[in-house]
């Protein structure tokens, strides 16, 4: 049975009205929504609360943190109750950040477009069981998180605890609210995994989802970590262009010491045609210091922004 939308339904899902007017059109919003109307039913607005989906990134999977994370994840209440591999594609971050990308550069959504995508990540789901009265877990988890922008970030926060270098390699995303769990679950997970996934909440089993979460961590954790250091990334793509003779070596020294902005078609001239022997990670740890970030524009939805949860004045269960 699916169940419409209705005021309250919204009123749990978000408080943002800009939100509830581009979600209710959002394609991605509507196939999660209907996806956990028909899984959950009844138990729909009891579940929900409860729930913060968390997508551990590339450099996380590569850098050896998956395990690290889930430890602090679980040192703050939350307990994974399923967690599926996933490979990334351009057209997933271009569907995750739909909004976000209104006004990133064109250097960082093709940094995400073509070269994180083809690298692995894991999307978990985690379930709190205390939450706070007037926040659902899926804003405790953004909260704990923190934002993307390092001197904005409290020590105690994940990103700080993960040692975030800047805001591009930030290890962890996190869906904001509720409504942005319904919209994620759509966008990362494939339809013939997400019934699974959808069932697994709704059961909590606590025991199960940690074995699943853990066993992706065995599994990332038979290859040597990546070190994720920025200027040995930039020497390793160095070089390959070297070795190579296929492009200009000397580029990464003129980044590094800010004599040339980064610009990625022009890293990727000098990189040359060898792009089979060149590490993604590395590409994607050498630009996340030196690639030029934001555009000073409006989005329609701000990234960094917490929904002011604390301010409801009413239990949501």
């Amino acid at each position: 049975m699916h169940i419409e939308q209705n005021d309250e339904f919204w009123r749990a899902a978000t408080t943002l009205p800009a939100k509830r007017s581009l979600y209710s059109r959002d394609s991605f919003f509507l196939e999660g929504y209907y996806d956990v109307s028909v899984i959950w039913q009844h138990q729909l607005s009891s579940i929900l609360p409860r729930v913060a989906l968390v997508l551990f990134k590339s450099e996380t999977i590569v850098g050896g943190r998956l395990g690290g994370a889930h430890e602090l994840l679980s040192a703050q209440g939350f307990t994974a109750v399923a967690a599926e591999r996933i490979r990334f594609t351009g057209g997933m971050f271009h569907d995750l950040w739909r909004y976000q990308f209104q006004r990133a550069t064109a250097d960082k959504i093709r940094l995400y477009t073509r070269w994180a995508a083809g690298t692995d990540g894991v999307v978990a789901a985690y379930i709190k069981t205390m939450c706070h009265p007037r926040r659902p877990a899926s804003v405790d988890m953004k909260v704990f998180k923190g934002p993307a922008a390092v001197d904005r970030r409290k020590p105690e926060q994940l990103r700080s605890l993960m040692a975030s270098p800047n805001s591009i390699l930030n290890f962890v995303h996190a869906s904001d609210e509720p409504a942005d769990v319904l919209r994620e679950l759509a966008v990362l997970i494939p339809a013939d995994c997400r019934d699974r996934v959808l069932r697994a909440i709704a059961v909590s089993d606590l025991k199960a989802g940690q074995r699943e979460l853990l066993a992706l961590v065995r599994e990332f954790a038979s290859k040597p970590p990546h070190d994720l250091n920025v200027t040995k990334a930039g020497e390793r793509l160095a070089a390959v262009c070297r070795a190579a003779n296929a492009g200009d070596p000397r580029y990464f020294d003129a980044v590094m010491t800010r004599e040339k902005p980064l610009v990625l078609r022009e890293m990727e001239r000098a990189l040359g045609t060898h792009r089979a022997e060149i590490d993604p990670i590395d590409v994607i740890v050498f630009a996340s210091e030196y690639v030029r970030r934001d555009l000073p524009l409006p989005g329609d939805l701000d990234d960094d922004c917490v929904p002011r949860w604390d301010a409801v004045d009413r239990d949501l269960g």
